[in-house]
């Protein structure tokens, strides 16, 4: 239980074959007789690791029987792997809070059970809300974020659940401009202002930065513009070719993924 190791006899793991199984004490004969090096009898501590997918506990009763797991829940939660849930009760015996909550499925969150530990109004705010967190999936992250905004927890896992797929899909990236013909090119081509009307004078005066929406496999062909503003931390225009307004894809893009990690790297570079 405390240990990385487990032992294991008349079994081996190989990275590129796989699980070897020797039944040389049950009569199964191998050729000349011999024994496989692998099925010696002998037990050998081996990475738990590799092992406790395939290796159910045969008496998981007896866990409760030990008087530093009686209080553990482990009946209640009822894990995949029992030795994998009591050790995280050992290092984290807040483990036994969110499983008599019902709410066993979080208990693989290091996040979830350390805050538990640290903060009382975030297991006040687990209770109030468990009844949703039972019913939804919610990644951890949501979770922690919903405690923190008060903002609700659908609306935060839809906002998640979309930048994931907008993350594995996207095609878009997004470059600032650097000179005065950045701008220049940039108007002429997408026939639009922004080599025009001072944009350059404004980013001198760090009023504001101007950025250029491109796609992964055209990234010297203009696509969408905008500007940022500096002051408000917001995105101020955003206009594709004659000052069309792009589309939803390129508007979730720029205000979901863009924006929020622009600010975050302003506010480092502020700091």
């Amino acid at each position: 239980m405390y240990s990385d190791k487990c032992l294991v006899k008349d079994i081996e793991y190989n990275y590129m074959g796989g699980y070897r199984v020797g039944w040389y004490d049950e009569g199964i004969k191998y050729p000349y007789n011999m024994r496989p090096f692998y099925n010696d009898g002998i037990w050998y501590p081996v990475d738990f690791k590799y092992f406790n997918p395939w290796a159910p506990v045969i008496n998981p009763q007896f866990a409760l029987s030990l008087p530093q797991f009686r209080y553990s829940a482990v009946d209640i939660q009822n894990p995949p792997c029992i030795i994998t849930y009591l050790r995280t009760y050992i290092k984290y015996p807040q483990a036994e809070y969110l499983v008599k909550a019902r709410l066993g499925k979080y208990v693989g969150s290091t996040m979830i059970l350390k805050k538990i530990g640290s903060d009382k109004g975030f297991r006040k705010w687990l209770m109030a809300h468990r009844e949703e967190l039972r019913a939804h999936h919610y990644y951890v992250d949501v979770v922690l974020r919903g405690y923190r905004t008060g903002k609700p927890l659908e609306t935060l896992q839809s906002y998640r659940e979309a930048k994931i797929n907008l993350r594995n899909n996207t095609t878009l990236i997004c470059i600032i401009a650097r000179s005065p013909a950045d701008l220049i090119r940039e108007g002429e081509l997408l026939d639009h202002c922004v080599g025009r009307m001072n944009y350059d004078q404004r980013f001198i005066r760090e009023e504001s930065l101007i950025f250029f929406v491109r796609t992964k496999k055209q990234p010297n062909t203009p696509l969408v513009t905008l500007e940022y503003s500096l002051s408000d931390h917001k995105v101020l225009q955003c206009y594709g070719e004659h000052d069309h307004k792009p589309g939803d894809d390129i508007l979730h893009y720029v205000n979901k993924v863009w924006l929020p990690y622009a600010n975050k790297i302003i506010k480092k570079l502020a700091a």
